[in-house]
């Protein structure tokens, strides 16, 4: 697991740390209980990100609106977008799975693309989605990051091709 050490350039920009060279995913995990971070400052980034809590709660911000979520709720955050967290409990903690666009479609070219990751790159959706497990989408989602986590931590070989498949399902 990676844990958080976001360094963040001049313009705000997240430096992101990929789970392996080539591969433009990357896995964290923050944990505000560690003392090592008190926020996770303003940044942005073109990857989109998928968090979800592991322990306590934690709020997320965006210029637009505040989301309090605490154990077992995700958020999903559209490229591009800024936005920042902090702990709302001494305890909080959460993974964080960002991917770039182009995991997803390599060519922008295609109907899938136009379909699926266009309108999200062009902001015809909402930037941020939120995810429970008391709904089917949210439990399917929740799982999906679990699959994913498990696959990571396996460190077999191929692990990409295992995540990016999770990814897209």
């Amino acid at each position: 697991m990676i844990t958080n050490r976001i360094r963040i350039a001049g313009n705000r920009q997240e430096t992101m740390q990929r789970i392996s060279q080539g591969f433009p995913m990357s896995f964290y995990l923050t944990d505000f209980s560690s003392g090592q971070y008190k926020t996770v400052t303003w940044h942005w980034h073109d990857d989109f990100q998928l968090c979800w809590i592991r322990s306590g709660s934690v709020l997320f911000r965006t210029a637009e609106q505040n989301y309090e979520l605490s154990e077992n709720m995700g958020i999903f955050l559209n490229s591009r977008l800024p936005h920042m967290a902090e702990p709302l409990t001494v305890e909080a903690s959460y993974y964080c799975l960002n991917c770039h666009p182009q995991l997803i479609c390599l060519q922008r070219e295609t109907a899938v693309c136009e379909q699926m990751l266009q309108p999200f790159l062009k902001g015809e959706v909402a930037p941020v989605l939120l995810f429970t497990e008391t709904s089917p989408q949210g439990t399917a989602f929740l799982r999906a990051c679990e699959r994913i986590l498990a696959s990571y931590q396996a460190e077999l070989p191929g692990r990409e091709l295992l995540m990016q498949g999770e990814l897209l399902r």
